[in-house]
């Protein structure tokens, strides 16, 4: 093998070890796009709980059909209708707790796909006079739909049973 085949020959390799680690490293910033747009969904669903807003939590946060995953089993809601009326009891209990707001304690986000992720999250609720009500924690399969983000299913659990995502 001449020095000019060995020399094109290495640029070649070169080339494509360059290629092969340009596409690994374009990946996590569609990846990180994909992150944040889940983050700003689970945001605004949170903001949409503090104001009591079960309406359009049905409407535009949870997809119809979405599950719920309870110790008891499966809560299947239909219909947006169905997950208003969901919420509509949650939030009315916590009010009545003198609920004021959730803000996120930790959050870690595992996109499958384009057009799927897991947020495996602790939140912390507080009071009006910002006491802490409690600190639960869950995960949400969430969709990409043509609307945006919806959440499909979620489950309560213990702090310490909140997912990460393996490498």
């Amino acid at each position: 093998m001449t020095h000019v085949m060995r020399t094109t020959m290495a640029l070649a390799a070169a080339l494509a070890t360059a290629a092969g680690l340009s596409a690994l490293y374009a990946q996590p910033a569609g990846q990180e796009t994909l992150k944040a747009e889940v983050s700003a969904a689970w945001e605004e669903y949170l903001k949409l709980f503090a104001e009591g807003r079960a309406d359009v939590i049905g409407d535009r946060v949870y997809s119809a059909p979405s599950f719920n995953l309870t110790a008891n089993g499966p809560n299947v809601s239909m219909t947006p209708a169905d997950t208003r009326a969901r919420f509509e009891s949650s939030i009315g209990a916590l009010v009545k707790q003198n609920y004021a707001r959730t803000t996120t304690k930790h959050a870690n986000i595992c996109v499958l796909n384009d057009a799927t992720a897991i947020l495996s999250v602790q939140w912390t609720r507080y009071r009006k006079d910002g006491s802490v009500l409690s600190e639960p924690a869950g995960t949400y399969v969430f969709s990409k739909t043509k609307d945006g983000w919806r959440i499909i299913a979620q489950t309560g659990h213990a702090p310490e049973r909140v997912m990460t995502c393996g490498s």
